[in-house]
């Protein structure tokens, strides 16, 4: 074991050593590498953070999402009436919770004027939104049912950075009084710094009932809400599909006249988040991977160049008695050595281009997952791996057909080689007679 960390030490060295010797081979070959390497990193890094990490909800894979089907056409995710969210809560036994939200926009502003005046996005919801999706404000309290009301005290939450860039992030802001819309709200908590429902922009909450007039809690055709439903245990997508669908197909046959849709749906919170981006980003992963498969092609190019342009070296080495076994390990420690300084220029690129992919990705502001996109423990041991992979791959050949020289023929061409161009007077050193 020792002598092989030995060998491998000195391998490792004599390649560090030939790439000091050729640094424009090793600075495209690494370049070339590093694009290709890079550009996997940070599209893993986003199929990681969006497609393959769980909602950051509790029990994630219990979170369903509820829609009224062909409102108008055969539409299948149409939002909901609030009228018919009340009745989905009230008459649906699959659910241990069903939480509505709807998004809006308020002027916010200081009750004492210890802040300017802003836009800002917002959203009305259900008391139990937060318990719904298993995630308590960092500070403070959620809507208390009774908050939930028409006519009820007006109450609000903010998010965390509402918190830290109006208020200093301070704990004295529980109780505190904000305007939105002219109207007078206290801050009764505040939610954590990556809770991003509905949206990542969403500043503040304030509960459904309150917001909302009586006549458009009581319609059944003003569609306008996102509704969530947390499925008992044990109950199936399908079978919380199927008792939706069956109270919202009664209401239509009891309601012809209503504009309302002819069923319910159901489909998992994970699968509906992803369904508008999850094909595109694959495909767009894909298309990153044949650029890597490019570039390790050109890379093996350029490998198979340099070894064949050192034949004489190799033919020495064998003559020595290096097996062709320790030629090849040697010539592919070099490529594997290549890739792997390639993969840490890539991951430096990756750590420079997520933050851009994250704001230019479409819908951005409903995608989960979307902060957290980075260069992580699993985005770095892909890329090491991939790289290592890289540096066999491209190495492999070129490192075969390298040692596969003939030392009499190689030495012989090398010194006809050198000879042809060596001038007269240096072939024929003697002295004219």
């Amino acid at each position: 074991m020792l002598q092989s960390l030995q060998v491998l030490r000195q391998d490792v060295q004599f390649a560090f050593r030939q790439l000091r010797h050729r640094p424009g081979f090793a600075f495209i070959a690494v370049l070339v590498l590093g694009l290709g390497l890079g550009g996997n990193a940070a599209m893993f890094s986003v199929v990681n953070a969006v497609l393959l990490q769980p909602l950051p909800y509790a029990d994630p894979q219990r979170l369903t999402a509820l829609f009224e089907r062909d409102v108008v056409g055969e539409e299948p995710f149409n939002v909901v009436a609030p009228a018919n969210f009340l009745d989905w809560q009230k008459q649906a036994n699959s659910f241990e919770q069903m939480a509505a939200s709807g998004e809006t926009a308020f002027n916010l502003a200081s009750a004492s004027g210890s802040f300017m005046p802003e836009r800002i996005d917002g959203s009305y919801c259900s008391a139990n939104l937060f318990a719904t999706l298993g995630v308590p404000p960092v500070l403070g309290r959620t809507f208390r049912t009774e908050e939930d009301r028409t006519g009820a005290a007006r109450v609000a939450i903010i998010s965390y950075d509402l918190w830290q860039h109006r208020f200093g992030g301070s704990p004295e802001v529980i109780h505190r009084q904000i305007r939105l819309d002219s109207e007078q709200y206290d801050i009764v908590g505040v939610m954590p710094r990556n809770f991003a429902y509905p949206y990542r922009t969403v500043k503040a909450w304030v509960p459904l009932q309150r917001h909302l007039e009586a006549e458009q809690l009581q319609s059944h055709g003003n569609h306008m809400l996102t509704v969530i439903g947390r499925m008992r245990p044990g109950v199936s997508v399908e079978q919380a599909r199927a008792e939706i669908n069956g109270i919202a197909r009664r209401f239509k046959q009891q309601h012809p006249e209503e504009v309302t849709g002819k069923g319910g749906n159901a489909v998992s919170l994970y699968d509906y988040s992803v369904k508008g981006v999850r094909v595109s980003l694959l495909v767009l992963f894909g298309a990153v991977a044949c650029v890597l498969i490019i570039a390790c092609v050109n890379v093996a190019n350029l490998l198979l160049t340099r070894a064949l342009g050192r034949e004489r070296e190799v033919a020495i080495r064998s003559a020595v008695g290096a097996t062709r076994a320790r030629i090849v390990r040697q010539l592919l420690t070099e490529s594997v050595i290549l890739s792997l300084l390639g993969g840490a220029c890539g991951l430096l690129l990756a750590s420079l281009v997520t933050d851009a992919l994250a704001a230019s990705a479409p819908n951005a502001a409903y995608l989960p997952g979307i902060d957290r996109i980075g260069v992580d423990g699993w985005v770095f041991l892909l890329t090491f791996a991939v790289a290592l992979a890289t540096g066999i791959a491209a190495g492999l050949f070129p490192a075969f057909q390298g040692s596969r020289s003939d030392i009499v023929e190689s030495l012989k061409g090398a010194r006809s080689a050198r000879d042809a161009r060596m001038p007269a007077s240096a072939i024929c050193w003697w002295p004219r007679r």
